[in-house]
């Protein structure tokens, strides 16, 4: 058995591993949380008003996001990768501090292994203790990836089948256009009451 200051040290050690744990888990649901926000809005303006007349760009900003997820894929599956290197580190230390440090004659991993195999048993969780949830996170992304292919193919038929359209004036030149019919407004009080004048 340890010293209590010598398993104070490795206590910390253990909890530190954990922190690091937490923080990979955290970085890659605020990645996955910002992915599937900008996939959503650039998904909304690409078919929007504003842009499905331009087939080329809608194009171009729903490639995007399929890009985006795909990178959110590989960080989903690395941060998993980190977490679990954190989390199996953290469990090598729990059985030495488990072995130098018994409670009532009962040792910390042995109680933790027995609950564990209870949990395996019961019925109510046996179907989903084989499915890993980083892999359903990785999918989810791969899932958004893939469903940007069929919106890429319509707007590019879109784009092929389209004749080509008129510019559309700038702003320039709409404010010129409408002088003529801002100074003839204003020039119909003037002529209307120079007549009653007379």
């Amino acid at each position: 058995m340890l010293p209590m200051h010598e398993l104070e040290v490795w206590l910390r050690v253990y909890e530190e591993e954990l922190r690091w744990a937490r923080q990979h888990e955290l970085l890659r649901s605020g990645a996955t949380s910002f992915t599937v926000a900008l996939t959503g809005a650039l998904w909304a303006i690409a078919t929007s008003d504003v842009v499905v007349t331009s087939p080329a760009m809608a194009c171009l900003l729903i490639a995007f996001t399929s890009a985006v997820n795909l990178l959110a894929w590989y960080m989903v599956n690395k941060h998993y990768e980190r977490t679990r290197r954190h989390q199996s580190l953290a469990s090598a230390l729990r059985k030495v501090v488990s072995a130098n440090a018994p409670l009532g004659g009962h040792q910390l991993e042995a109680v933790r292994s027995k609950a564990h195999r209870a949990h395996k048993k019961g019925r109510r969780f046996h179907r989903w203790q084989n499915i890993r949830v980083y892999k359903l996170w990785g999918r989810f992304h791969l899932g958004m990836a893939v469903a940007g292919l069929p919106l890429i193919l319509f707007f590019a038929y879109s784009a092929l089948r389209s004749p080509p359209q008129a510019s559309r004036p700038s702003s320039v030149e709409c404010i010129h256009s409408l002088q003529p019919t801002v100074a003839t407004a204003h020039a119909t009080p003037l002529t209307s009451a120079s007549h009653s004048s007379q």
